[in-house]
């Protein structure tokens, strides 16, 4: 039997959703850890460096998902969990959310630039609202990742570029 790593996002007390990885374990804690520190204050960031954060929350989290049943949570409020996986030989995770599979923009003069993302579920809506004089997004920023994700980044980038 191979072991799988879930996370739960709860904000107050309704959980959002699972996530997905289809790798490797320190694989996807380092990821996690990469998506965590871009919700420490800028100047923590600046202070210690970003990979050294990443390393260390990456191995903090690694020390506390270890076995069947362990959980981890992180300071943005996202539970880990790793449990069992009845049907794969890797480490992997079942989705509950559609992800980005493709990402247009449009730019209405004097206006904010909207995503427009088709999702694997086969929909499409605006994902974001943004003003790139203040942030940057890409398609590359958006595809693969859930609308809570992307919502998520959004507010990184615009606190980032407000506290700047």
């Amino acid at each position: 039997m191979t072991m799988r790593l879930t996370t739960t996002i709860h904000r107050g007390h309704y959980e959002i959703g699972d996530e997905i990885w289809h790798t490797t374990l320190p694989d996807a804690l380092r990821n996690e850890a990469a998506n965590t520190v871009h919700q420490l204050p800028a100047i923590l960031i600046r202070h210690v460096g970003h990979d050294q954060l990443v390393d260390l929350i990456a191995q903090d989290m690694a020390d506390h998902l270890r076995t069947i049943g362990d959980t981890y949570t992180a300071i943005d409020g996202v539970i880990y969990t790793l449990r069992a996986s009845e049907n794969a030989d890797t480490l992997t995770t079942t989705m509950s959310a559609p992800t980005a599979v493709e990402a247009t923009f449009h730019q209405t003069p004097y206006g904010p630039r909207t995503a427009t993302v088709h999702w694997s579920d086969g929909t499409t809506s605006d994902a974001i609202r943004f003003y790139p004089d203040e942030i940057l997004i890409s398609e590359g920023d958006l595809i693969g990742k859930t609308e809570e994700q992307i919502r998520s980044l959004h507010h990184r980038r615009d606190r980032d570029w407000l506290q700047s």
